[in-house]
């Protein structure tokens, strides 16, 4: 199924879609809604502009033939930082023989030349989940404080391209912290007006991730500073490693150096995947462990206190209760009145 579709505002955006679809859009506040008919799939499309420039659309759907988006040209494209967060998305400017693979967690920033267009092609049958972000660069840049000549070079030459005069395509892998802040949105349950400043504010961040992200790819290899797939990989070991032994645990330091990591990185892994510090996930670990061995057996405090690796018995049984609002003695009491 192929859907060719102008560059400019979601109104005409959205006419064209719900042309192709056979179905009407819904508009609240300044969000744009269509919703897949049966059909063609199920799912939804939905839109919001913002006056600095930034558009956000999201694909949140499941087409039942395989679906082209063919984007024609303009003198003002627009440029689109993509993230994939299900499926996968391909991509291939309209005057290129080459076809860009965008896959889940991963991201890209693409830009083509004035007079060409682009093809973005998702395949039928399989829940997809992408975002774009869409910057018009014009607008976007006339916003910009007088002080641009302080900006990066790498960020003057794709923000200031305002007459699309040079292709860009950019692909990073695997932004964890881009799921997230897509989960927020996702989970954000707050009135129409709330809603739309959320989502701009979390565009907004999702642009400087990306940013960053891109600044990071171009360093030379091995002094990056944001998360790759790897050192996520790296990270999961770790977590595993303190599960194995609590008892016996290396530093934090220790662990980011058995895992290839810096600290700073192995902490901000932990935050990301676990919500937590690397020690109070351990400290949860323990406490977790503590009260399953109080609770399931016949296990002394003070054997429990060494077992899951604490030196003190008193701050143990302090920690303990702020945790569960119930202190280790009356645990062990509750099991031998049972």
């Amino acid at each position: 199924m192929d859907i060719k579709l102008n560059e400019g505002k979601l109104e005409y955006l959205f006419v064209q879609l719900s042309e192709a679809f056979k179905c009407k859009y819904e508009v609240a506040q300044t969000e744009y809604y269509l919703h897949i008919p049966s059909e063609f799939g199920s799912g939804t499309i939905s839109a919001v502009n913002y006056p600095n420039g930034v558009g956000f659309v999201c694909i949140n759907a499941t087409f039942k033939d395989n679906l082209n988006l063919i984007y024609g040209e303009n003198q003002h494209h627009p440029l689109r930082f993509v993230y994939c967060l299900k499926n996968i998305l391909l991509h291939r400017f309209d005057n290129e023989d080459i076809i860009h693979e965008i896959d889940e967690f991963d991201s890209a920033i693409i830009a083509n030349k004035y007079p060409y267009g682009d093809i973005y092609s998702i395949g039928k049958d399989k829940f997809t989940s992408i975002t774009f972000l869409e910057i018009d660069r014009k607008l976007f840049t006339s916003q910009l404080p007088k002080e641009t000549h302080e900006m990066k070079p790498i960020f003057y030459e794709i923000f200031f391209d305002v007459f699309a005069t040079r292709i860009l395509y950019h692909k990073s892998h695997f932004s964890l912290r881009l799921a997230l802040i897509l989960k927020q949105i996702d989970e954000f349950d707050h009135g129409d007006f709330v809603r739309i400043n959320f989502i701009g504010a979390k565009a907004l961040e999702m642009l400087s991730f990306m940013l960053l992200q891109y600044e990071d790819d171009l360093r030379d290899e091995g002094s990056g500073r944001i998360l790759r797939k790897s050192e996520i990989t790296a990270i999961h070991n770790v977590a595993n490693l303190i599960n194995e032994d609590l008892m016996n645990l290396s530093s934090v330091d220790d662990l980011a150096k058995e895992a290839g990591l810096t600290p700073a990185k192995l902490q901000e892994g932990f935050k990301l995947l676990y919500g937590n510090t690397v020690n109070q996930y351990i400290v949860d670990r323990r406490l977790e462990k503590a009260f399953w061995l109080l609770s399931q057996t016949d296990s002394q405090i003070s054997d429990v206190v060494l077992e899951i690796g604490f030196s003190s018995r008193s701050h143990f049984s302090k920690i303990f209760k702020e945790k569960y609002d119930i202190s280790p003695i009356d645990v062990k009491l509750q099991r031998r009145s049972k």
